[in-house]
């Protein structure tokens, strides 16, 4: 049997998911990725907001890379020469067209469906099938959950499999970011201990109609009000938090995992049965359990998950 013949489902099209559907792809397996939202990348997120008859990008998600480690830089650097991504502030680099092409740059040549949200896994004569309310996708010889690690727990609970128990011990921080256009001036800002990391989102882009912030809220703000009813004056409690006034025009995002605060020291987490299962993400910390980098530990694990996966199936 050929690698081509074998197919493997990928849950998950954020940056650990795609960086393991490259590398399986690459060693000539079929690899399909579902994810539940519109769009793909995950916190690489961009927003498009239509301004003055032009649209902006405004990232909402991770407001820059850097850095962390060989495989980050590897990553910039192939940004770099495609012109994806310039140099910006203390050693950081940003997406001129929003964060979000940096995953359609990872994305390319892979068969993702948008817009499938899983709810089931199913075991139909020994290959998987993904059951989104009724609809049905598959066969698959191994799945690959490249989702956060509390949503992947939910997800082998309501399939009734009762492997990969550590993914609850998984913890993650929240976050609430708002994102605040002002067209005629640019206001000072002051942040509060409310404000994780506040920034001029506009300064990426050549001639932005608007000034352009963005402000993500620390973790205990965001669990203060993160299922608020009120979310109009959760934004303006926010930005007056920043001494910004009120905008020309504001929009909010709820990330209910955004950061991992506990993770587990290992590359990623597999199974063998009751069919080949691999779980991936940033909450795979390595050996390394105090160290912040998101980007590499997801990059490090989506790798180690393809590794895994060709074990699994040799």
């Amino acid at each position: 049997m050929t690698n081509f013949s074998i197919k493997v489902g990928i849950i998950g099209a954020g940056l650990a998911g795609l960086t393991c559907a490259r590398q399986l792809c690459d060693r000539g397996y079929t690899v399909k990725l579902f994810d539940k939202s519109r769009g793909i990348g995950g916190r690489l997120a961009t927003r498009r907001v239509n301004r003055a008859n032009r649209e902006m990008a405004v990232d909402h998600g991770l407001p820059f890379l850097t850095v962390q480690g060989e495989k980050t830089a590897a990553l910039i650097d192939n940004l770099l020469r495609e012109h994806i991504v310039t140099s910006w502030f203390d050693s950081s680099y940003v997406a001129p067209s929003g964060i979000n092409s940096v995953a359609k740059f990872l994305a390319q040549g892979l068969e993702i469906e948008r817009d499938f949200l899983v709810n089931r896994l199913e075991n139909r004569q020994g290959k998987w099938v993904l059951n989104n309310n009724g609809q049905i996708r598959g066969e698959f010889s191994l799945i690959v959950l490249a989702i956060p690690a509390p949503q992947a727990a939910l997800l082998l609970e309501n399939s009734c499999i009762t492997t990969m128990p550590e993914l609850r011990s998984i913890v993650y921080d929240p976050c609430l970011t708002v994102m605040a256009g002002y067209g005629d001036s640019l206001p000072a800002v002051t942040p509060s201990t409310a404000i994780a990391w506040l920034g001029l989102d506009s300064s990426k882009r050549q001639s932005s109609p608007d000034y352009v912030f963005v402000v993500h809220s620390s973790a205990d703000f965001a669990v203060k009000y993160l299922d608020s009813e009120d979310l109009e004056a959760v934004k303006l409690d926010l930005l007056a938090r920043a001494s910004l006034p009120l905008p020309d025009w504001s929009q909010m995002h709820r990330w209910r995992y955004a950061l991992v605060r506990q993770g587990l020291a290992v590359p990623c987490l597999s199974v063998s049965s009751p069919l080949p299962l691999v779980a991936c993400g940033d909450w795979c910390q390595g050996g390394d359990l105090s160290r912040n980098s998101s980007l590499e530990t997801a990059l490090t694990s989506g790798i180690a998950a393809a590794n895994q996966v060709q074990q699994l199936l040799s």
